[in-house]
């Protein structure tokens, strides 16, 4: 061998042996720099603590714990007992189980293994290596795991790039357990992903086979749920994307039923949208629910369910500051209400005179084989407010926010499904009128409602509020300037 082949093996060896601790500072520098400039966050906190740096790896732990602010507001929600909507003993014990487990705080365990080339399980190449695994060693969170037979409760590996994007894998082991008539089982968790640091963008995709819980004797089972995103991360908690999950089955067995579901739902999904318009100022938000079955109501066979909601032009910095202010305030209680109300009506106004628009459409499902299909449109015009116009005038003035509106929708249904809906309405009034000394069977109020429903729907077609083709019904109405037309005939409105 040549002394200059010697020369350069000797120098690529140092060169080499020389990278992996540069690149340990260049990781230790790049997640320091990421924790410090995240978008703050008022309910957790994040630091990287008890990290050691090595020549070839690097050890330490990051920490999330709840913010002393958000467990003080939780705590006062909790003391509160004039709230609308008090929390069952049930709740509260559920929060407080949930501090004593965690004791405020999560631990992840991280080693980091520096590149340029990371050997364990394989070769890879980049800035580093980072395994993490939820610490749940000790006190609570180990008891937990051995109640629910899991090795482990979290784990995350991930290949960090030179460029700072990452590859990454999240795993949720199975796992089982219960006590007396109640057990649950899960097959566990699994997503993968790439994050791109400098565009703040995420994609990923996951999902579990299987989660079905028992309790006295009934058992619910949901399968195969899972998840897509494609998002971007704008400001503090506003991700623009798209983002959708799915579940192909849920069904509910009666006890003492192995095979046959009583009740069942399949394919349920939930799509997101959120998107800026050209000029990046104003904010649209779009959700898409659908359900292709459900089986095993009272006689009825319900299906193709489908609900679309878009909410466009919608002030980005308005929606910005709202968030901020929900941030700021968190759980709200009667004692910061007022506060809260205060500041979230100038947003408001701002987000009225950006002039928005709602659309529902379609909302349709097919009952017992008939079809229901409605539509709406609500447009607001932000232009017909006076400019001098405060929010106190709005308020107390609602026929200004009336005349700044429009709107347009049709309803279109089978004529049983009108008059089977009309029937339940009319069902419950009159259940609700019977005098306590008055005696009624349930036939009776069937019978009496059927018969009320019937006129009320001729009754409607009669004065063209309703239009009828064959077994078709329909409506069509529009709103413009305080003016509301159904089906071409204007109906007189109280003015405010």
């Amino acid at each position: 061998m040549s002394k200059r082949l010697v020369i350069v093996l000797v120098i690529l060896v140092f060169t080499v042996a020389a990278l992996p601790p540069l690149f340990g500072i260049a990781y230790e520098r790049q997640i320091r720099s990421q924790i410090d400039s995240a978008p703050e966050n008022p309910y957790l906190r994040v630091e990287l603590a008890d990290y050691e740096r090595g020549l070839y790896s690097s050890e330490g732990s990051l920490r999330l714990a709840f913010s002393d602010q958000y467990i003080e507001q939780l705590r006062a929600a909790l003391a509160t007992q004039d709230r609308a909507d008090p929390l069952t003993a049930e709740q509260q014990a559920a929060f407080e189980s949930l501090l004593d487990y965690t004791q405020g705080e999560l631990r992840f365990d991280i080693d980091v293994l520096h590149g340029p080339v990371a050997i364990a399980d394989g070769v890879s190449v980049g800035l580093a290596r980072v395994r993490s695994e939820l610490d749940s060693a000790t006190g609570k969170l180990a008891e937990f795991r051995e109640q629910v037979n899991a090795p482990y409760l979290f784990r995350a590996e991930a290949l960090v790039g030179f460029d700072g994007s990452s590859d990454f894998q999240y795993v949720v082991p199975p796992m089982f357990g219960g006590e007396g008539n109640s057990r649950f089982e899960f097959s566990g968790f699994n997503a993968a992903g790439h994050y791109d640091g400098g565009e703040r963008r995420l994609k990923a995709v996951g999902g579990s086979s299987s989660f079905q819980i028992e309790r006295e004797g009934t058992r619910v089972v949901l399968e195969n749920l899972e998840f897509e995103t494609d998002s971007r991360l704008l400001s503090n908690l506003l991700w623009l994307g798209k983002t959708g999950v799915g579940i192909r089955d849920v069904r509910v067995f009666s006890p003492g039923s192995a095979a046959q579901s009583m009740f069942s739902m399949h394919k349920l999904g939930m799509d997101l949208d959120f998107d800026l318009n050209e000029s990046a100022d104003k904010l649209s938000m779009e959700v898409n629910y659908q359900i292709a079955g459900i089986i095993g109501l009272p006689e009825t066979d319900l299906g193709d369910l489908q609900l679309r909601m878009r909410l466009s032009d919608v002030d980005l910095e308005a929606t910005k500051d709202y968030i901020v202010l929900y941030q700021r305030f968190g759980m709200v209680n009667p004692e910061s209400m007022g506060q809260f109300l205060a500041e979230l009506e100038p947003l408001a106004e701002r987000i009225l005179r950006g002039s928005p628009r709602i659309e529902v459409e379609p909302v349709k499902f097919t009952l017992n084989g008939e079809q229901f299909l409605a539509t709406l449109g609500i447009e607001f015009d932000g232009d017909a407010l006076p400019a001098d116009t405060d929010v106190t005038l709005l308020r107390s003035n609602p026929g200004l926010l009336l005349g700044a509106l429009s709107a347009q929708g049709r309803i279109e249904t089978s004529e049983s499904i009108a008059k089977m809906t009309a029937t339940s309405i009319m069902r419950d009034q009159i259940a609700k009128s019977i005098p306590p000394d008055m005696e009624a069977t349930a036939a009776d109020v069937d019978a009496a409602a059927h018969e009320q429903a019937m006129a009320m729907v001729d009754s409607l077609i009669q004065q063209g509020m309703i239009r009828r083709d064959e077994a078709l019904l329909s409506t069509n109405f529009e709103y413009t300037n305080g003016e509301l037309v159904v089906n071409g005939t204007a109906i007189a409105l109280g003015r405010p």
